[in-house]
């Protein structure tokens, strides 16, 4: 999960970087805040699936019963049927941005393997990992999506709340930003 969050943390430096020192070939249309609901949900759907393996994997040994709640059910009092909901969009939304991640993290290896770390990122592979990470962000804020729709109003702002104080807290723990740093003007 960490090395996850890392890679992508290193990768918007090495987008941003490198439109800085080159004619930039695109700018990730995000906001800043926009950029910490996509940190805070995938870092709540990473968490989701991981939780929920856990359990399939202590339930298949018979450890756990089948009434183990995890921290978001329990405090946000998600019903049954909300809380699968929130696995079932969580491990989508995991499965869709998984082969971005691998996708990136195979170009900027094969990249780095063939030139030294202060040749910088030639465009190509640049705008490559901008529309790989801007799907990534895509999908989540479809996921969010989901949710406000499954959960209804009154529902998801539970969930919401949650998500930005708790989750939110804990990405700021780990040493991670939240706040990217300041992209150069548009050309």
């Amino acid at each position: 999960m960490n090395r996850r969050r890392l890679l992508w943390a290193a990768l918007a430096n090495m987008v941003r970087g490198s439109m800085r020192a080159q004619t930039a070939p695109s700018y990730p249309s995000i906001s800043t805040e926009d950029l910490t609901t996509y940190s805070i949900y995938q870092r709540l759907f990473e968490d989701a699936v991981s939780f929920q393996r856990g359990i399939d994997e202590f339930e298949s040994k018979g450890v756990v019963g089948r009434g183990a709640l995890h921290a978001v059910k329990f405090v946000t009092s998600l019903t049954d049927s909300e809380d699968a909901t929130l696995i079932a969009v969580a491990k989508a939304t995991e499965d869709a941005i998984r082969p971005n991640l691998q996708t990136v993290t195979r170009l900027v290896v094969q990249f780095r393997s063939n030139a030294p770390t202060t040749v910088p990122y030639p465009p190509a592979l640049v705008q490559q990992v901008t529309e790989l990470k801007n799907k990534s962000i895509a999908t989540v804020f479809a996921a969010i999506q989901q949710l406000k729709t499954a959960f209804g109003p009154a529902r998801f702002q539970n969930l919401d709340h949650y998500v930005r104080t708790t989750i939110a807290d804990q990405i700021t723990k780990t040493g991670i930003s939240l706040t990217p740093p300041a992209l150069p003007p548009r050309p």
